[in-house]
Order: C-alpha cells, then sequence, then structure tokens
C-alpha cells in the first residue's frame, strides 16, 4: 500500500521527527484520530520535552557559571586554536588586574613575562604544556605571570583538556603562591641564619628529645662530646653515664645531668660543671645548663636544648697551678732556709701567703699569726729595722731584688 504525500511537514523545524515517528502506529491509527492529528500530537509532546531539555540546560550552564565565578582560584577558558581566553571568572580578573572582556582579548603569554625566571622562554614552554593537557594529561606545574600594573607574580597552575565538540579548549586553574614563596624563602633564610650562628658560637648546643635521643648537635657540641653529628644523633643522653666526671674526679651519673634533671621536670636547670671522657682517653670540661622546648600550640614539653661552655684551658691551668703549689710546698718544707710569699694588691697593700716551717721555729709564732694580719710580722722585729724592713719588702714585691739582715 502506498504511503501517503507529507510535504507540509518541514523536517527542519522537527529536529526530533524520528523520536515521533517511533511512536506511531501504522496504517491501523487511533481510533478517532486522522494519521495527520497524531502526528500533531507527537510533535507537539516532542517540542515540550525539548523545552524541558533546553530548561534544564539553561539550569546546568547557570549552575556551572555559578560554580566558576564562585571558585575561589582564578580559573580562565583557553582557546588553543584562536590563542585567547575565552572565559575568565572574577578572581582572574582580581589576579590580572583586567576586566572579564580584557582577558577575553588577550592570551596566556600577553600575561607572562618573555622568560621564566629559569631562563625557559615563556611562550615555547607554555604551548607544551597546553599541548599535553590536550592529549589529555593533568598539567601542574609553578608559572610567573605579570599583570596589568607589569608585577610579576609566581602562581600555581592546573591545566586541564574541556571537552567541547569541534573546539580545542583548555580549562586552567590559577593560583597566586607568591606571598607563600615569600615566606618559605624567609623562613629558609632564617633557618640558615639561625644555623650558621649556631655554627659559629663558642659555645656547644645540643637539641635533645623528651625520649633523651640527641636530634641536633652543632660543631663545638661534636668537639667537646668528642663524637661525629652521626655519632651523636645515634645515642641517648644515658648512653654517657660511664663517660662523664664530677669535678672531684669521681663518675658523675646520669640522674644528676642538668638535661636529666630538665626532662623530668620541665624547668630550666642550673650550670653544672661535668668532664666528658673521649675516646682517646683526654677530658673536656665543660659548664652545662639545661633549659626545656615547648610545643607553642599545645604548650606540650617537646625537648630540651642543652648548652654548654669549655673550661677545659682554664681546668688544666688550675691543676697546673694546684700541681705547682704542692711542688712549692715540697720544696718549703725540705729546706732549711726560713721562706714566705706574698703579693701586692691594687692600692700598693701587700699581703702574706705562705710561710715555710722554719719560720714558725724561728719566730715561735705558728703561721695564722703573719697570715691573718700582715703587720704582725713588724711587731717582732727591732724596733729601729721595722720601718727599713717594709721599705725593702715593698721593693722586693714591686720586682727589684733584696738582700737585707734585719734582727
Amino acid at each position: 500500500m502506498e504511503q501517503p504525500t507529507r510535504d507540509y511537514l518541514d523536517p527542519a523545524a522537527i529536529p526530533h521527527l524520528a523520536q515521533a515517528e517511533i511512536g506511531m502506529t501504522n496504517s491501523s491509527a487511533r481510533e478517532g484520530q486522522s494519521e495527520r492529528e497524531i502526528l500533531l500530537s507527537q510533535l507537539a509532546a516532542a517540542q515540550q520535552v525539548q523545552a524541558k531539555l533546553q530548561d534544564d540546560l539553561h539550569e546546568v550552564t547557570n549552575q556551572l557559571r555559578i560554580l566558576l565565578d564562585s571558585a575561589p582560584e582564578a580559573i580562565v577558558i583557553f582557546d588553543a586554536d584562536t590563542g585567547n581566553f575565552v572565559d575568565a571568572n572574577p578572581r582572574a580578573e582580581v589576579l590580572f588586574g583586567l576586566s572579564r572582556d580584557g582577558l577575553l582579548q588577550v592570551s596566556p603569554f600577553d600575561l607572562s613575562p618573555d622568560f621564566q625566571p629559569d631562563g625557559t622562554h615563556s611562550q615555547s614552554q607554555g604551548k607544551q604544556f597546553v599541548e599535553a593537557a590536550l592529549n589529555g594529561e593533568l598539567i601542574s606545574f609553578e608559572w610567573t605571570h605579570r599583570n596589568a600594573a607589569g608585577e610579576d607574580l609566581l602562581c600555581a597552575v592546573q591545566l586541564v583538556r574541556l571537552p567541547w565538540k569541534g573546539r580545542r579548549l583548555v580549562r586552567g586553574s590559577v593560583t597566586d603562591i607568591t606571598k607563600q614563596r615569600r615566606a618559605e624563602l624567609a623562613l629558609r633564610n632564617s633557618e640558615e641564619l639561625n644555623r650558621r650562628i649556631l655554627e659559629t658560637v663558642a659555645g656547644g648546643i645540643v637539641h635533645v628529645a623528651m625520649d633523651g635521643s640527641i636530634l641536633r648537635a652543632n660543631c663545638e657540641a661534636q668537639r667537646l662530646l668528642g663524637l661525629t653529628l652521626n655519632e651523636l644523633t645515634n645515642r641517648y643522653v644515658q648512653d654517657f653515664n660511664h663517660v662523664t666526671l664530677r669535678e672531684d674526679g669521681s663518675l658523675c651519673p646520669v640522674e644528676e645531668y642538668p638535661v636529666s634533671r630538665c626532662l623530668q621536670t620541665l624547668q630550666t636547670q642550673p650550670p653544672m660543671t661535668i668532664g666528658v671522657k673521649h675516646p682517646n682517653g683526654q677530658i673536656a670540661w665543660a659548664v652545662y645548663s639545661a633549659t626545656p622546648v615547648f610545643d607553642p600550640f599545645t604548650g606540650a614539653g617537646t625537648g630540651v636544648v642543652v648548652t654548654f661552655l669549655d673550661i677545659t684551658q682554664r681546668k688544666e691551668a688550675e691543676k697546673a697551678l694546684l700541681d705547682m703549689h704542692k711542688e712549692l710546698e715540697n720544696i718549703m718544707v725540705s729546706i732549711s732556709d726560713c721562706l714566705w710569699s706574698a703579693q701586692i694588691d691594687t692600692s700598693g697593700n701587700f699581703y702574706y701567703r705562705y710561710y715555710s716551717p722554719v719560720v714558725q721555729q724561728l719566730t715561735g709564732r705558728p703561721p695564722d699569726f703573719f697570715i691573718t694580719s700582715p703587720q704582725q710580722w713588724f711587731s717582732i722585729v727591732h724596733p729601729d729595722d721595722s720601718t727599713y724592713l717594709q721599705q725593702v719588702m715593698e721593693q722586693v714585691l714591686r720586682g727589684q731584688t733584696m738582700r737585707e739582715e734585719a734582727e
């Protein structure tokens, strides 16, 4: 049976004609309706569906616009074929200092210096990133942009291909990290300065964790403790138990260390002199102090900083002086001459420090008799010689060699 003619239908005006025809029956049309009426009814239904789809599409478009405009970072849409932006959100306007209309007249390379800080040509490198994004890669990198005011901005950029029939579009997310990088640089510079200060101070500095492990130590600390940084950071405070000495030469237990007491009490500990035996047998003497370190947010103790000053030379000088005094005492005891020693102060007064045993035998006076009051010596000298002898003794104390006799 020959199909009726439908020239009255314009296919271009019925985009969903195929869908309408799906619901149409054959020549046995619905009862009471002609084929034309059925077609018109289905066409009206299709137009309603199309209107609904257009409304939904409009709603989705509005939602996407809202998402784009409310994004916390700058977002731009780049057309790889025209080389210009085709869309931008308000954050991008603020970042680059241009209105949306102004942004749509330029390319990313118009908003970049000719060369990046590492010497890379901006346009050449940028095109490589765009091509990679168009090939389906998610590209992340740091990029220096230049805003309308000529200010260079260090930015974190992400590029991703934006699916769009017949067009090569790339979505870019741009975040200004200039302040962040400056803060990081300032922090690194500060840390480097602190490190250099710690390495050049005259004292040893050691950072100890709450479990007693050694975290850091400057060069002076390594020298005084006789261990390398690697050796120290693999040790605990208690590992020094058998190599530390009190000032009297006895072993100093870990419990007495300022650092141990500070770890236990989280209170600053006063200075304490401790000697440390090095692997080569030498002893390094230092005055140790300890101060707790607290977490700035929680207030909990996180460790202890130990500081110590080298007094090894002073201890060696004290020992040498003590040995010399003992030797002098032995000499004075063994000779038969009457010997005594004295010192002179800044006012010109001199004071006796030591008398040989012969002085007591000769004068019948104990040593304390002279040491308590220097003038006592002249009380036992003949009055005619007292003044003269005092002048002679003052000259001797001033470096002159004299030989005199007195009764």
